[in-house]
This record gives structure tokens, C-alpha cells and sequence, in this order.
């Protein structure tokens, strides 16, 4: 994942949560996917999802409110690596190109 290294990538994803606190749940997916924990980043990215609906209700006009762009990044690499990601308003799996590659 970071230059091919997942070792490498687990203490950046690590050091990123440490960082960030365990209130950013877009690090702790991150972190989940690493961990190849299919439940966890489930439920971080539903945590995600519900704060960027909770942030974007509030500005309904703004035109980022319509996607949540760090699920989905999560969602691109967790796709990669056979994890299921559920779509959502927010999570527009479908768009991503690796979402027919990972139907069949």
C-alpha cells in the first residue's frame, strides 16, 4: 500500500490514529483495512459517514457535502483487497473502477 510496504503502511496508519485521536474515524477505517478487520472498517466507515452527513446537513448548498471523499478513498484500496464496502449516499462505490472487478 505505501510503496508495496503494508508493514510500513500499518505504523503510518498507526502513528496517523495515534495522532488524530480515535474521534477520526476516516483514520480508524484506514487503520481497520491494514489490519485486514473487514467488521471494524464496517463500522468506521459508517462512523465516517454519519459525520460527514451530520457536518453537510448543516451546509446543504456546498457541493463536497456530496460525496464523502475520505470514505471513499478508503473504500477504492479496501475494494482492492477483496473487502466488502457497503454503498451508501455518501459512498458511491459504484463510480469507482474497481467496483465491476470486484462484482465478479
Amino acid at each position: 500500500m505505501l510503496r508495496g510496504d503494508d508493514a510500513d503502511a500499518r505504523k503510518e496508519a498507526e502513528a496517523s490514529v495515534a495522532k488524530a485521536g480515535k474521534d477520526e474515524p476516516a483514520h480508524a477505517a484506514l487503520l481497520a483495512l491494514l489490519q485486514g478487520d473487514a467488521r471494524d472498517l464496517s463500522q468506521c466507515l459508517d462512523a465516517e459517514l454519519k459525520a460527514h452527513n451530520k457536518r453537510f446537513k448543516k451546509q446543504a448548498s456546498e457541493p463536497l457535502g456530496a460525496v464523502c471523499f475520505p470514505a471513499l478513498t478508503v473504500a477504492r484500496i479496501a475494494i482492492d483487497r477483496g473487502m466488502k464496502v457497503e454503498e451508501d449516499p455518501y459512498l458511491p462505490v459504484r463510480l469507482l473502477p474497481n467496483y465491476a472487478a470486484w462484482l465478479s
